[in-house]
């Protein structure tokens, strides 16, 4: 089997609901791949843009981009009114 490098492996222990994933990257010279571990929130540059590793509380795992982890993180609060100037509740 040819696992390429990049490539995210994600288990999920039912017992403890506890999730765990690892990413290949290239070793050295000789040496063969290695699995690093992927934390959450860890940023991971694609062709297509930069992502962040996350897992749901169901234990889905995805990429997101930084908004969204930021928004997750930091929800806003809702304004009143319209525009700028309306005040937060």
């Amino acid at each position: 089997m040819d696992i390429k490098v990049n490539t995210v492996f994600t288990h999920l222990n039912t017992a403890s609901s506890l999730v765990q994933s690892w990413r290949r990257h290239p070793g050295q010279p000789g040496q063969g791949d290695t699995w690093k571990p992927v934390q959450a929130g860890e940023e991971i540059k694609f062709p297509h843009g930069k992502y962040h590793y996350s897992v749901s509380q169901a234990g889905i795992p995805s990429w997101i981009v930084y908004n969204t982890l930021r928004k997750k993180k930091y929800p806003t609060k809702k304004r009143k009114g319209k525009g700028r100037e309306a005040d937060l509740e």
